[in-house]
């Protein structure tokens, strides 16, 4: 296995999707940050209260195609390693390197957007109306909390893309 290769891709990969990602993060927010509610830190929800019917419809359009990025980019990934590698990735490969592209993206969205963005450059673009100044926007540690939990989530995502892909290499 050339993993210089599967390495390489996968960063490619996770830089794309992670772009691509961003700015429909941020474009949401702009339209209605009350979308992301369920992300606020606790001080701020309980003061702003249950996310609007409005909002909770905007977050399903704008969840099906940022789920649809990723389900795409996971099935790109497999279908691009194989190319790179001129044979099919083994199953350790496709765990590595979905784990290497969500781990990638879940970095972009904590030191990007949630730390340079939303803590440094526009801390407004995240402000719910009412809820300015609180203590909740400021809590490094939720944030870091979250870095840590992403980081848990991309080898689970690798272990389930490979399994989908054994499944199909056995049934297929």
């Amino acid at each position: 296995m050339n993993w210089g290769v599967v390495i390489r891709e996968s960063l490619a990969i996770g830089t794309v999707l992670s772009a691509v990602l961003s700015i429909l993060i941020v474009i949401s927010l702009m339209i209605n940050k009350e979308m992301w509610l369920q992300d606020y830190p606790p001080d701020v929800k309980a003061k702003w209260g249950p996310m609007s019917e409005k909002a909770k419809r905007q977050r399903l359009v704008f969840a099906v195609p940022f789920f649809g990025l990723m389900i795409g980019a996971m099935v790109y990934d497999v279908i691009r390693l194989e190319a790179a590698l001129g044979t099919a990735p083994s199953l350790f490969a496709v765990f590595v390197s979905i784990g290497i592209v969500f781990g990638m993206f879940n970095l972009v969205d904590a030191v990007i957007i949630d730390w340079l963005i939303l803590l440094v450059l526009w801390p407004g673009l995240v402000v719910l109306p009412g809820t300015e100044g609180m203590a909740g926007y400021r809590d490094m540690r939720l944030w870091t909390v979250n870095l840590l939990k992403g980081f848990m989530l991309a080898p689970i995502a690798g272990a389930l893309v490979a399994g989908i892909v054994f499944v199909f290499r056995i049934f297929g």
